[in-house]
């Protein structure tokens, strides 16, 4: 039987729990935009919020890449380097994008919830 990772992280328990109050967290009104908050300003908030969860994502990448041993089968060279980290680059962007981790909408609630403290 292969191995199947989203079986193992699937069946931890405190995964599970995160995952389910992310879902609640989403599908909740707690996050929406505030109606005193103009759109320019909301709008640069969220794009920040994206850009700070793909830069994130970008360095969790680039570490995860440094624990796999490299056994010469591709050599690693500059220009390899170079593109491993552009294309991990992209696809932080592209997570952060499609909101899989729901870091950047974290961001933004504590951001809003901070603003609304200060008097």
């Amino acid at each position: 039987m292969p191995y199947n990772p989203v079986s193992f992280f699937a069946s931890s328990s405190i995964l599970t729990e995160t995952w389910n109050s992310a879902k609640a967290l989403k599908k909740s009104d707690d996050f929406a935009d505030k109606p005193g908050m103009d759109d320019k300003k909301n709008s640069r908030l969220r794009k920040a919020c994206q850009q700070m969860e793909s830069l994130f994502l970008s360095q969790l990448l680039k570490e995860m890449r440094r624990t796999i041993p490299h056994d010469g089968a591709i050599p690693e060279n500059n220009a390899a380097n170079l593109y491993q980290s552009l294309f991990d680059n992209h696809l932080a962007d592209l997570l952060a994008q499609r909101q899989t981790t729901g870091l950047g909408d974290y961001f933004y609630r504590e951001l809003l919830d901070m603003e609304a403290k200060i008097p």
